[in-house]
């Protein structure tokens, strides 16, 4: 039986490239601990990519060639996945969104221990991301994230707007069937 962990707080989602060249998962993170010390990092699940082995996208990156591999196994591609939700909700893409303060649970897959601090965390839980409950989920209206085959994931409600300075919606891949979410 896996752990879950849970919380309400700020998460953010984003659409992550899982095969090249037009396969995307959606990727929620988020932190917790009293200082946000423990990363939250999960895929949310979706119509066309119901599982997805975040470890195992992080490791066909290659990451022990950045970050090394000491200390046990899994820490570079622990490390990865914190650079891409870290930074995802620091330079957002197109498609990013921005909840303020929601309810999450993630079903716990695996828990790296970190030997020193990365991204402001020393410790990363990975695995599958729920937010607001199941029937959040469940229900729409949502939200398209990007271009890619993957249905709508994320509900209407606290989302960030965009802001002036941001750019506008992703231009529309050939061949692709969706429309952005922004007007």
């Amino acid at each position: 039986m896996s752990e879950t962990v849970s919380g309400v707080g700020r998460v953010t989602v984003l659409p992550l490239l899982h095969t090249w060249p037009d396969r995307y998962g959606v990727l929620g993170y988020t932190t917790s601990g009293a200082f946000g010390d423990t990363a939250i990092v999960g895929h949310l699940p979706t119509a066309d990519l119901p599982d997805i082995r975040l470890m195992d996208v992080a490791a066909r990156h290659q990451p022990a060639r950045l970050y090394g591999s000491a200390r046990g196994s899994g820490f570079a591609e622990a490390c990865w996945l914190l650079c891409v939700g870290w930074s995802g909700r620091l330079v957002r893409k197109p498609g990013t969104l921005e909840f303020a303060d929601v309810a999450w649970s993630l079903e716990v897959e695996r828990t790296t221990e970190l030997f020193k601090t990365m991204y402001g965390h020393d410790r990363v839980h990975v695995g599958r991301f729920v937010l607001d409950g199941s029937e959040a989920m469940a229900s729409g209206p949502w939200y398209h994230l990007g271009c890619s085959t993957t249905s709508e994931v994320v509900p209407r409600g606290k989302v960030r707007p965009p802001r002036a300075t941001e750019p506008g919606p992703p231009l529309r891949a050939r061949g692709c069937r969706h429309r952005s979410a922004r007007p």
